[in-house]
């Protein structure tokens, strides 16, 4: 089964803390990703398993930031009748990965604009979904770049679309990135239940390093009237 070798996927909108998540979670004992802020992306490929070498950059991204080699990937590809088994080889190739029997944690932002098929292609393995208070989701788009109006729409894109498939199946966990900063232990404890992980307090004993976060720094980068639309448009959304 699948669930066998991949334990969490998480995912959300870029900039809604699936780093900080992802970084916490490889204290665990009991799994494993590749380098720092790794990404994936074969789980939501439209080219399906033997094309995913030119879904790019995401091919690149996994060859990089899984220390798996090019021809190694590609032998990967072409070998893999399933997920299962891409993930299984994943794990045996990663040089970066010593325990060939550890859990992996996929964190691929990229999920959160296709989570109805990721649903589809991963049995029953738990997904975390990321979220940011709509204030500071859009804050953290505008202050990279994003036009305020093109951000906003990012948010919309995804949160709007997905909000009742969100709430509408046992899989997926949403954690709000305000409370995972303040109260991380809680949602930890309920993610390695969904994993049938044993919690091990002493994986998470340094974690408050990665804790970092200001719940209005959207102060900061929005408007006035930026802020107003927010919560009028999308009270449904707001938290802070």
């Amino acid at each position: 089964m699948l669930r066998d070798v991949l334990k969490l996927i998480i995912t959300g909108n870029e900039h809604s803390g699936t780093t900080i998540c992802s970084r916490i979670f490889q204290c665990c004992s009991s799994l494993a990703t590749g380098s720092i802020g790794a990404e994936c992306g074969i789980l939501s490929t439209p080219n399906g398993i033997k094309g995913f070498m030119r879904d790019n950059p995401y091919a690149d991204i996994t060859h990089k930031s899984w220390y798996v080699s090019r021809q190694n990937l590609q032998d990967i590809v072409n070998s893999s009748e399933n997920f299962e088994m891409f993930y299984r080889q994943i794990r045996e190739k990663s040089t970066s990965i010593l325990n060939k029997n550890i859990g992996l944690i996929d964190k691929t932002p990229r999920y959160n604009y296709f989570l109805d098929v990721v649903l589809e292609r991963t049995e029953d393995v738990p997904i975390v979904v990321m979220r940011k208070d709509p204030k500071n989701q859009i804050a953290s788009l505008v202050k990279r770049g994003l036009r305020f109006h093109v951000a906003k729409s990012n948010f919309e894109m995804t949160y709007v679309r997905f909000n009742d498939l969100m709430k509408n199946t046992n899989r997926i966990k949403v954690v709000q990135f305000e409370d995972f900063i303040l109260n991380p232990i809680s949602h930890i404890k309920q993610i390695h239940n969904m994993m049938n992980i044993d919690y091990k307090e002493e994986d998470y004993k340094d974690i408050q390093k990665f804790m970092r976060g200001d719940a209005e720094s959207y102060k900061k980068i929005l408007t006035s009237q930026q802020i107003e639309l927010i919560n009028n448009e999308l009270s449904e959304f707001i938290v802070i």
